[in-house]
């Protein structure tokens, strides 16, 4: 056990003996002996004598209160130190006031180890992974993960684990993701630990397959719709060439290009100069007339036309290719 021999406990407990009257060096039928460990393990965050130590006999009345006696505080979950004998008569001669018939047994060297839980990298990847997925509004499908980035395994108390997860940030959960992971041990929380990962979305995308200048139509044979990763939702991002296609272009366009709704817009439906039919209708009478429209206009637009045959300068609203309806 590596406990003092007689010679050296004599001079161990000469300390003990002058600030403790009634230390009793020889054993009798009366007498309580407090044996100390070499090697203690432990849970929590501070060393009692009750661990690290056994009573003889077990059903002396004095036990209970020496059991409760705190002796040092713990090291780290997971890791171990050792109490010198010195540190140990220290410890029990301020926390033992009356020795009557005790004799303690003090090893040359004590080792406390503490035990522990230790979360892995694996596992706090799985948590962040599932966080973003339980938490964003995307088809898991369609999410990947590009990277997860974890500072190492965390080793924690030993009890009933929980946690929970806190946002820094990006509550999209696309792109750059950053969270924190605070861990719970029987309740109490006693770690944070943070993670970052990057997210990307798949999803279809319209593209232009040549160069488009500004102000051309775009026609079918100008699109192509293929799969990408985004780091954000893209929802300016068209993904339907059917939205796109008829379309005119307000800006010069390269091959390959991601086309964006800002990018296009619906053709005017009349151009200015060109002739259009005016129509007004009312209950029961209807009237056309030819006219000549006096700026561009789309579908639902209000233009200037003039009446050819009045020669009045009327507004209307664009209805169709070359209609204008106008109101009595």
């Amino acid at each position: 056990m590596g406990f003092l021999k007689d010679g050296q406990m004599k001079c161990a407990f000469g300390i003990l003996a002058a600030l403790m009257v009634g230390w009793s060096a020889v054993a009798d039928a009366e007498e309580l002996e407090v044996r100390l460990r070499d090697h203690v393990s432990i849970q929590g965050a501070s060393l009692y004598l009750g661990e690290a130590a056994s009573f003889e006999p077990a059903h002396d009345d004095r036990v209970e209160g020496l059991r409760i006696i705190a002796l040092a505080s713990s090291p780290s979950p997971g890791r171990t130190m050792i109490l010198s004998s010195r540190y140990l008569i220290s410890a029990l001669t301020a926390a033992v006031t009356d020795t009557t018939d005790i004799r303690f047994k003090v090893p040359e060297t004590m080792s406390v180890h503490r035990e522990a839980q230790v979360v892995g990298v694996d596992k706090m990847t799985e948590i962040f992974k599932q966080h973003v997925l339980q938490n964003g509004s995307w088809p898991e499908q369609d999410l990947h993960f590009e990277r997860v980035r974890v500072s190492g395994p965390v080793t924690l108390p030993p009890g009933d684990l929980s946690w929970e997860v806190k946002e820094r940030g990006n509550t999209d959960y696309l792109g750059d993701v950053a969270l924190v992971i605070c861990f719970m041990v029987d309740g109490t929380m006693v770690r944070k630990v943070p993670l970052s990962g990057k997210v990307s979305l798949e999803r279809p995308v319209v593209k232009t397959t040549r160069n488009i200048v500004a102000g051309q139509i775009l026609e079918e044979q100008d699109l192509t719709v293929v799969k990408e990763r985004l780091f954000d939702s893209g929802k300016d991002l068209l993904m339907d060439k059917g939205k796109a296609a008829g379309k005119r272009a307000l800006r010069s366009l390269d091959a390959g290009q991601f086309v964006e709704r800002k990018m296009i817009e619906d053709p005017p439906l009349v151009k200015k100069g060109e002739r259009v039919r005016i129509e007004a209708a009312g209950r029961q009478i209807r009237v056309t007339a030819l006219g000549r429209v006096l700026q561009d206009g789309r579908a639902g637009e209000q233009v200037k036309v003039m009446n050819l045959m009045s020669g009045k300068e009327i507004h209307g609203t664009v209805t169709g290719v070359g209609a204008v309806a106008v109101s009595f």
